[in-house]
């Protein structure tokens, strides 16, 4: 309590944000810590994923974290809007994960200004009572006075060190959630071999150029081209869209898209172009 009282009254905000930075990084931590992954092992198990579409151990393995079991029962089945499913899923494990970081950043940079203003404010006492003190200037409390009135800026950046490299800690933990969540996210998906990826519309609602291996067909301006990639899901279930672009001179221009998929949207019907 000494250096409170010497260090002036910008001691007691500092110390009232040094509490409250404290518990955020305490419960912060506290929540991480209960969410291990990924780890090496997970790592490999995705690798594996990846190329057999098999996602049952990955699904286990994150079921077993409370903080990711909606993300978990997601991967594990099979719906037609997957894919925006664990996208919302993921967004709001992040989000829980990211909450009361931006708290921690404005301490970060508040800190050190608090300090400084603690600093001047004594600076200027201290210069107040020198000029209004009989019988010259006594160094020795102009000593003493500028020690004690620096003790808020050391104050304030030392809880400003102690929360930046808290967030660095989160922040890094918090991409490698995010890098864990979309690779699990894409592993169960693969694309599916043997069919085109796209073809072009003319007098037919389908016609050359495909857009497949060995097709040697040119693509020129001012075609019309409908890009239709297929993917097996989980389960062996077959997703695709159907985009329609246009080929123009800066690259191409969208038409149509497959919008949702509990409205399909079949984009090669819906437009028609006079030449191939």
């Amino acid at each position: 309590m000494n250096i409170m009282t010497l260090g002036g009254w910008m001691m007691w905000p500092l110390l009232v944000v040094s509490i409250l930075a404290l518990a955020v990084i305490v419960e912060r931590f506290l929540l991480y810590a209960a969410c291990p992954l990924p780890d090496d092992a997970l790592r490999r198990e995705m690798l594996k994923a990846s190329g057999s579409g098999d996602l049952g151990v990955v699904a286990a393995r994150m079921g077993g974290v409370p903080l990711l079991r909606p993300f978990a029962a997601l991967l594990a089945g099979a719906c037609l809007q997957r894919d925006a499913a664990l996208r919302l899923a993921g967004e709001q494990i992040l989000e829980q994960l990211e909450r009361r970081l931006g708290l921690l950043a404005a301490i970060a940079r508040l800190a050190p200004l608090m300090g400084l203003l603690g600093t001047v404010s004594g600076m200027i006492t201290i210069f107040s009572r020198l000029a209004h003190a009989a019988g010259g200037v006594d160094l020795s409390m102009l000593a003493d006075g500028i020690w004690q009135a620096l003790l808020n800026t050391a104050s304030g950046l030392s809880i400003a060190i102690f929360v930046q490299f808290s967030l660095a800690f989160f922040h890094g933990r918090l991409k490698n959630v995010a890098a864990m969540l979309d690779a699990a996210e894409r592993a169960g998906v693969t694309p599916v071999t043997g069919v085109h990826w796209g073809h072009g519309i003319g007098v037919a609602s389908q016609e050359a150029p495909w857009i497949a291996p060995g097709d040697a067909t040119g693509l020129k301006e001012g075609m019309v081209l409908v890009l239709n990639p297929h993917v097996q899901g989980p389960g062996g279930t077959i997703l695709y869209s159907r985009d329609t672009v246009l080929l123009d001179f800066n690259g191409c221009k969208i038409l149509g898209w497959y919008k949702d998929w509990r409205e399909p949207y079949v984009a090669s019907d819906s437009y028609y172009s006079g030449g191939g």
